[in-house]
């Protein structure tokens, strides 16, 4: 938390408080990855291993986390939250 504060205000010197669109986007895409392991992708995944032996789920899990700040890969099904109002994790989010 501390370390994306310091960044936030690392960008904010950096372009002396005002930037240009394109440097702050090309900014904020080096320090955020288009994709993280979201739960429920994760419970899928590994729901497709257990029970029916179906790797193909996490293969494509992993090729898409193998390189989180590509922005060039197609993925909307992992940028996105569950759409499941009924979905909790442990932590309750």
């Amino acid at each position: 938390m501390l370390s994306n504060i310091r960044a936030n205000y690392d960008v904010i010197a950096t372009f002396g408080g005002e930037a240009p669109a394109g440097e702050v986007v090309e900014w904020m895409r080096r320090h955020n990855p288009s994709a993280i392991p979201r739960n429920h992708k994760v419970e899928e995944a590994l729901a497709a291993a257990v029970e029916t032996g179906d790797l193909s789920v996490m293969e494509r899990l992993l090729a898409v986390l193998a390189k989180p700040y590509d922005y060039s890969q197609a993925h909307p099904e992992y940028d996105v939250p569950s759409n499941s109002d009924s979905y909790r994790t442990f932590c309750g989010t």
